[in-house]
């Protein structure tokens, strides 16, 4: 098994492995839930699943079934433990509840797919690249979609799609989107798939652009885009707060600074910001598109990848023309420096079209 959540070799003081059962590791958690819900934290469905997605399961829908009771946005009615149905059943329910339920927030599940063929390790594949499979318990992290992970009523982390909203639909094992293409990747880096105690940020620091004084899109240089996006422009306040905020950018003198040098409090700031740059870049890639925007895609992004804007996204997401170039296959969701917060979306692409996503 790849390292899960393993992002620096431990991930905040706590060891995470691949050895960990559901049984033994699921009364823990329930526990720890427990403890986060009464003192206020409201664990959505989905914060629920990719917490455990990293133990082992012997009946992989109990993944699903287990976290009802943990997820504070799920009545008893809304998702019915019923063994009779398949694995891909059970987790097309999660979407569908989803899709009925999250408002603006209702396509936060596409973040959650991992491409069995972006991970260095077996996996089944046999679900519709649009489903995440709960499954797999390798895990780039999903991008953040609240500035407090944690709040009922959180602020957008970002709102790519500017509010447009348009109904996603099931259909068989297809997805039905609005929206419209936005850019082409024509140029990759290689994925990251190191962490801090392999390699550091050598990863990161390759993918480094060589004109960085070259002017970017948001009145800044390419080289402060490219520090801005190995965070996806998002971090925390305070090092000891699930809080975070936008405009947040790597300082690479504090990332550079020999421990000894630095004060406590800067140390841990300068671990803080290590970590929350892997957690941002393992498990994906630097792209540059046709039009000179570069953002952070999953691992399996190559060349000819579109970048698009489904309505009712927060964040951006990569799609791959089929052979027809009437279905799309499913790619990741990505973060696009300066097209984050509505910038794409203009009169003249709405009302936009439809994707068919398999």
């Amino acid at each position: 098994m790849i390292r899960l959540f393993n992002l620096v070799g431990y991930y905040g003081d706590e060891q995470h492995t691949s050895t960990t059962t559901f049984d033994q590791s699921m009364a823990s958690r329930l526990d720890e839930f427990r403890i986060q819900r009464e003192e206020g934290a409201y664990m959505r469905l989905l914060s629920v699943l990719g917490t455990i997605r990293s133990f082992e399961c012997e009946d992989p829908r109990d993944k699903v079934y287990a976290s009802l009771g943990m997820a504070a946005d799920v009545s008893e009615s809304d998702i019915l433990p019923d063994y009779a149905k398949s694995v891909e059943e059970v987790y097309t329910d999660v979407v569908r509840f989803v899709l009925s339920s999250q408002g603006s927030h209702c396509l936060d599940f596409l973040g959650l797919v991992i491409r069995p063929s972006s991970l260095p390790c077996p996996t089944p594949g046999d679900l519709p690249a649009w489903l995440p499979d709960w499954r797999i318990r390798g895990s780039p992290l999903a991008l953040e979609k609240y500035i407090d992970p944690e709040g009922f009523d959180s602020e957008d982390a970002y709102n790519a799609s500017r509010d447009v909203k348009s109904p996603a639909t099931i259909v068989g094992k297809r997805l039905l989107c609005r929206g419209f293409e936005l850019d082409t990747i024509v140029r990759v880096w290689p994925p990251c798939w190191d962490n801090l105690a392999e390699s550091g940020l050598e990863i990161e620091r390759s993918w480094r652009p060589d004109e960085g004084d070259r002017p970017y899109t948001c009145k800044e240089s390419l080289l402060q885009a490219f520090n801005r996006t190995l965070l996806a422009d998002i971090g925390r306040k305070c090092i000891h707060s699930h809080q975070l905020q936008r405009n947040c950018a790597v300082e690479w003198s504090l990332i550079d600074s020999a421990p000894s040098e630095l004060t406590l409090v800067d140390q841990k700031r300068r671990m803080r910001m290590l970590i929350d740059v892997k957690h941002t870049t393992f498990g994906r890639r630097l792209f540059q598109t046709d039009g000179g925007l570069i953002g952070l895609g999953a691992a399996d992004t190559t060349v000819g990848d579109r970048v698009c804007v489904l309505f009712g996204g927060q964040v951006l997401y990569l799609l791959r023309p089929k052979s027809s170039d009437v279905e799309h296959e499913f790619i990741g969701e990505c973060y696009v420096h300066g097209m984050m917060d509505g910038e794409a979306v203009t009169d003249e692409r709405l009302p936009g079209r439809e994707f068919i996503i398999v």
